[in-house]
């Protein structure tokens, strides 16, 4: 039993620490998109670049959560920045490019596991929720690969 205590005050310490090193990270991120706001839609791309940040921002936040059993409202897909834009001007604009497509269902799952996640975390369930977030780790990827092929060709 004591081992089995101390692995996991071991692991909570890890977690503790990644989550430190990660909001460190993420800190420098907001400061980008600050800056990017203030350019707003200047470049088509940035608004991709945005995104990439806030999903990232996304799965750091529910990692916090379970590190420091807090819960927060978790918002469907269509309802962050991205979605509202996403479903908006973004399918006027980029609508017909084969990333832009090709990255929905990618969003769509990295919202839905995070509400997951979310849940977990409210019943206690913190491994279950671990899993689900370590679960977001391959469509957040994809996300990734398809915003910044929009990145790249945008900005």
């Amino acid at each position: 039993m004591t081992n089995i205590s101390e692995s996991t005050s071991s692991s909570m310490e890890n977690m503790k620490d990644l989550t430190t090193k990660i909001q460190t990270i993420l800190g420098e991120a907001s400061s980008v998109i600050g800056m990017l706001n203030s350019f707003k839609y200047c470049a088509k791309g940035v608004v991709f670049v945005r995104a990439k940040l806030a999903h990232l921002e996304f799965m750091n936040k529910l990692y916090d959560a379970i590190v420091f059993k807090k819960t927060y409202d978790v918002v469907e897909h269509r309802q962050c920045n991205f979605g509202v834009f996403y479903y908006s001007d973004g399918i006027k604009e980029f609508g017909s490019d084969f990333d832009f497509k090709a990255l929905e269902p990618y969003h769509i799952k990295v919202h839905d596991l995070g509400k997951k996640a979310m849940e977990f975390i409210k019943n206690g369930r913190f491994d279950n929720a671990f899993n689900t977030v370590k679960e977001m780790e391959e469509p957040l990827a994809l996300l990734k690969k398809y915003l910044d092929n929009m990145i790249r060709r945008y900005i």
